[in-house]
This record gives C-alpha cells, structure tokens and sequence, in this order.
C-alpha cells in the first residue's frame, strides 16, 4: 500500500482543541516541532486524518495546514531541512 509524506501544522485557540489535534496528530505521525507533524499516510489514512481534525477544531478560530511532500519512503531527514536542533523520530512498527 502505497504512502505519502505529509506535513500538518496547526494552529488552534483553545487549549482543548489543541490537545485533541494533537492526540489525534500523534496517532498518525511524528511530532517535529511544538505544532508541526510528518505524517506518512496511505489515501484512506489521509481521509481519516483530515475528518477527525476537521471535526475537532473551530472553523473560525483554528487552522490546520497541509502539504503534501509526495511519496513516503525516505528518510525525514532527506525531506525536511532543519537549521539548529536536528530532527528526532519515533520507531514505527505495524501492529497485527
């Protein structure tokens, strides 16, 4: 199943919200900074992501950004560039 390489900002007003996009980013990605994420994402994980996000934060007050960096499969660190404090990422493992 092919995947590919997200990046989620988001910026929300509320405490609650915010805690809850970012539980809802953790199920799906790695935390790079304090509100940004890299998510490698099949279509259906993609769909998924976007709806509970939609569904938990303010239309009017809130934002959540999404680029799409195309296919997943390198290394973070051949996709996104840092300056300073260098990237650090969880070990993913498939749960059956």
């Amino acid at each position: 199943m092919a995947r590919s390489r997200f990046l989620v900002a988001y910026d929300v007003a509320d405490d609650k919200r915010r805690a809850a996009a970012f539980k809802v980013l953790h199920d799906y990605g790695d935390r790079l900074q304090f509100s940004v994420f890299v998510c490698d994402l099949t279509d259906r994980e993609a769909i998924d992501l976007r709806r509970r996000l939609a569904e938990g934060i303010h239309h009017q007050e809130d934002s959540v950004v999404i680029v799409a960096l195309g296919p997943s499969g390198n290394d973070i660190e051949e996709t996104v560039e840092t300056i300073g404090k260098p990237l650090t990422t969880r070990e993913r493992s498939m749960v059956i």
